[in-house]
């Protein structure tokens, strides 16, 4: 549980900095609609996450070790 938190904590972060950084903010309660907005938003989350949680589970395995 602890580990999910972190990751989940780490990909916030990660996702809101290439957002700032690209310019995609995409708020699906207070923006129109936008297909290609929402796209870019969700792999930028999905992208994130995946790389976060590899890098986690990899140095937890190395601190296991």
């Amino acid at each position: 549980m602890k580990k999910q938190f972190i990751i989940i904590l780490i990909t916030y972060l990660v996702a809101s900095l290439i957002r700032g950084f690209t310019g995609v903010l995409f708020n699906p309660f207070f923006d129109k609609f936008d297909l290609m907005l929402f796209i870019k938003d969700i792999m930028i989350w999905t992208l994130s996450y995946i790389i976060v949680s590899l890098i986690v589970s990899k140095l937890t395995k190395q601190k296991s070790s």
